[in-house]
């Protein structure tokens, strides 16, 4: 998720990946012009999801204690592998 902020975005931006099962943290960045926070950042997520037929993928993201406008949020790529059989050798 590439996460960037206008000239006057400033704020804590929290994002998660969600399946059906559950919800994956993928983490929380300082978006804005004030010391300590920075301009862009991506936030990327790896997750292993058992799902019982194909389900929607959602990423959500949010802005905490915020000020200014919102900081944008866009997918940079998304990658999505499925497992159909799954075998174990030598256990």
């Amino acid at each position: 998720m590439n996460l960037s902020g206008g000239s006057t975005s400033s704020g804590l931006v929290h994002c998660v990946t969600q399946t059906q099962t559950g919800y994956f943290d993928m983490g929380v960045s300082s978006i804005g012009t004030n010391g300590g926070e920075t301009r862009e950042d991506t936030q990327s997520t790896t997750f292993t999801a058992i799902e019982a037929s194909p389900v929607p993928l959602t990423i959500d993201c949010w802005r905490n204690n915020g000020i200014g406008d919102p900081p944008i949020a866009g997918l940079a790529e998304a990658v999505a592998i499925q497992v159909a059989h799954t075998q174990l050798f030598g256990f």
